[in-house]
């Protein structure tokens, strides 16, 4: 008795990723039936049609994957950017941490750095190997052509799809009159989402081998969210023009 097409199939769909769009879905399915169709016009074995078909499925399906990972490079230039994170953290003390850092804007500062915008961040370990994701709402005037960014380290922190809220739920805080910092207590890795909205369309784009950057003009409001991949929330710190919020679990310290 020959094996149902259907069935085949079936077991070849769970056997690959569900990554080819609509279109190659229905383009599988044409190609089934038609091999189908040519199995009997032919008197040819059903089941060496159906072994090419699941061939050109896995390929297809492999097609769709890579096809997904190029549209995910070439991310589409928005005035939203908005990406979640999983990023390692390092040993400081022999305590593995992370550092929020929240500073607020001093427009009137009248020292040779001048004015200083609204910023928020998170670290683990030092400046020059630790982990960062940072905000900043403006330019530094005498260190950078940029105007607001937001960036993160692409050596220590990978995309990935997972939930995690811009919310102060189960955190303790407010808004900081002065830069204020907390230290926290962290796994090996944790889950971090940093989302910026820029007066200009803006996107990811790799500027250094570790760094990923988003730049187009000012930042009107910004959040970095930090929390377990089980879960719990660490830390929560937002950023306007105009001020800083910084909020963190009740086991972190200044």
């Amino acid at each position: 008795m020959q094996p149902n097409l259907e069935t085949l199939l079936r077991e070849a769909r769970a056997a690959t990723p569900d990554v080819a769009p609509a279109a190659a879905e229905r383009g599988i399915m044409n190609l089934l039936a038609q091999t189908e169709h040519a199995a009997r016009r032919r008197r040819v074995p059903l089941i060496g049609g159906i072994a090419l078909a699941t061939v050109l499925v896995l390929a297809l399906a492999a097609l769709g994957a890579e096809r997904a990972l190029q549209d995910q490079a070439a991310t589409p230039s928005a005035r939203v950017v908005d990406r979640t994170l999983l990023c390692s953290t390092q040993v400081q003390g022999g305590l593995r941490m992370i550092e929020m850092v929240a500073t607020p804007p001093v427009p009137t500062r009248r020292e040779p750095l001048g004015p200083v915008p609204s910023s928020v961040s998170m670290t683990s370990g030092g400046a020059e190997t630790g982990t960062w994701i940072s905000l900043q709402t403006d330019r530094y005037p005498d260190t950078s052509p940029w105007t607001g960014q937001a960036r993160y380290s692409r050596q220590d922190c990978r995309v990935v799809n997972a939930q995690v809220p811009l919310a102060m739920t189960g955190l303790a805080g407010g808004r900081a009159m002065f830069q204020e910092k907390q230290k926290c207590e962290a796994p090996r890795q944790v889950l971090v989402r940093i989302r910026a909205t820029f007066e200009r369309p803006s996107r990811w784009v790799a500027v250094s081998p570790r760094l990923m950057a988003a730049r187009g003009g000012r930042i009107t409001q910004g959040a970095i969210a930090v929390r377990t991949q089980n879960g719990r929330p660490l830390a929560f710190a937002t950023a306007t023009r105009t001020s800083v919020q910084l909020y963190a679990a009740r086991h972190c310290w200044r």
